[in-house]
């Protein structure tokens, strides 16, 4: 009896197995899921900084109104390797600058890492030397913060941690993120701006006061400090001395870092190349060493 049909087979089909089936429908799988995360990682890519901002609202903790600030949106920021200070670094967007929530209505401004915590006894005072020379401020008009609204925000932050009388590590960390955000305005600055030379000497300002306050808080602080553990703060430290030419602290920070077996190895890592940078330096004659 003659099977009579109209399908038509060719040899790759005919004589494929069940099992060679499922592997080319695996290696298929395979590709598309290759094709959707190269599509999602090009739209990360795309991503503009207003896209990655949103409104949050929260009630001051001073005035008792609602308040406007805007925040990112974690999901959207592609988070690079940080500098060598530990400055973080995203693509397409200054993360620092949306760091601090500000109300307009009384002028109590913290880091969002700080802002819940305050006692009444600060609110006291944030009420007395802030609120009370503090003029109201119309909402921010633009979808994304300028670097010097950004400092604006910061430098209200540090008057009131210096008001409610916050911990010295509070406030040299906000010095640290003001430097940190001149900076990266003078790289969008021509040197022959006429405000160059200011920044650059703000920067270089708030930089050796977020030193000098970490040197202070590191012997009468404990850890974890602004978020950091003793050993990744010590590195920190250890790289603004480097910057400073302060080598024998620097040094002894770094040795410490790189003999403790408690320390990961991407810290240690970040530490001996540190090591090999300030020992180039000392070769070279770039810093010299204090007898």
């Amino acid at each position: 009896m003659a099977l009579k049909s109209n399908m038509n087979f060719d040899s790759d089909s005919l004589f494929s197995t069940a099992s060679e089936e499922r592997k080319e429908e695996k290696i298929k799988q395979l590709e598309e899921e290759r094709k959707l995360k190269h599509q999602n990682t090009k739209s990360l890519d795309e991503t503009t900084e207003a896209e990655m901002i949103l409104d949050r609202k929260v009630v001051c903790k001073n005035c008792d109104k609602q308040i406007t600030y805007k925040s990112l949106k974690t999901s959207k920021v592609r988070r690079m390797e940080s500098g060598p200070d530990l400055r973080p670094i995203a693509k397409g967007v200054d993360t620092l600058k949306y760091e601090v929530i500000a109300c307009p209505n009384c002028g109590y401004a913290a880091m969002t890492r700080y802002y819940e915590h305050i006692s009444l006894a600060q609110l006291k005072l944030i009420k007395e030397q802030i609120t009370a020379n503090f003029e109201r401020e119309d909402p921010w008009p633009e979808p994304v913060y300028t670097y010097d609204y950004a400092v604006e925000r910061y430098e209200l932050a540090l008057a009131c941690a210096v008001a409610k009388k916050g911990k010295v590590s509070e406030r040299a960390f906000i010095c640290l993120h003001l430097a940190w955000l001149l900076k990266a305005k003078l790289e969008e600055m021509e040197a022959t701006d006429p405000n160059y030379e200011k920044t650059k000497a703000e920067a270089e300002k708030y930089y050796r006061q977020a030193y000098d306050g970490f040197l202070k808080a590191m012997t009468s602080e404990y850890y974890p400090m602004c978020g950091m553990d003793q050993y990744t703060m010590e590195y920190m430290i250890a790289y603004m001395s480097y910057y400073f030419k302060e080598i024998t602290i620097s040094a002894k920070l770094i040795s410490g870092i790189i003999t403790n077996k408690n320390v990961s190895k991407r810290l240690k890592d970040r530490a001996l190349l540190l090591k090999e940078q300030m020992m180039a330096d000392i070769k070279s004659g770039r810093i010299q060493l204090k007898k």
